[in-house]
């Protein structure tokens, strides 16, 4: 009988929840692999306590929230945000003309040309 090896996800939600535990260079393997399955984040900004990563998908961004979960981040500060890393709606957004038009032309809405009407999702850190 054929086993099929767990996928990455499988193995960072298994680790998340301490069903397994990694070396840490399984670890490093691990994070790699899902840093290529979210890909890069299509914005990125910041709060004073932590950052925010913006994917043009929500499996994207559930995969960047595995990522920041196995790097242990698991709680962005602030006087009144105090919530866990991870997945946020509350900073969802659509993207505008307005925001096009304040990117420089090295962010990543502009190199990744990212439309007017796309729909960013948000992971703190």
């Amino acid at each position: 009988m054929k086993t099929t090896k767990p996928s990455p996800e499988q193995i960072a939600t298994d680790y998340i929840a301490g069903k397994i535990d990694l070396k840490p260079n399984q670890k490093d393997t691990l994070l790699k692999r899902l840093v290529k399955l979210a890909g890069r984040p299509a914005d990125i900004d910041s709060r004073i306590c932590f950052g925010i990563y913006f994917y043009d998908s929500e499996e994207k961004a559930r995969i960047a929230t595995l990522i920041t979960q196995v790097q242990g981040n698991t709680y962005n500060g602030g006087w009144f945000h105090g919530m866990p890393c991870g997945r946020d709606t509350s900073f969802d957004y659509i993207v505008t003309q307005k925001h096009l038009d304040s990117a420089k032309p090295q962010d990543p809405l502009i190199t990744q040309g990212i439309k007017v009407g796309t729909k960013l999702y948000a992971v703190t850190n």
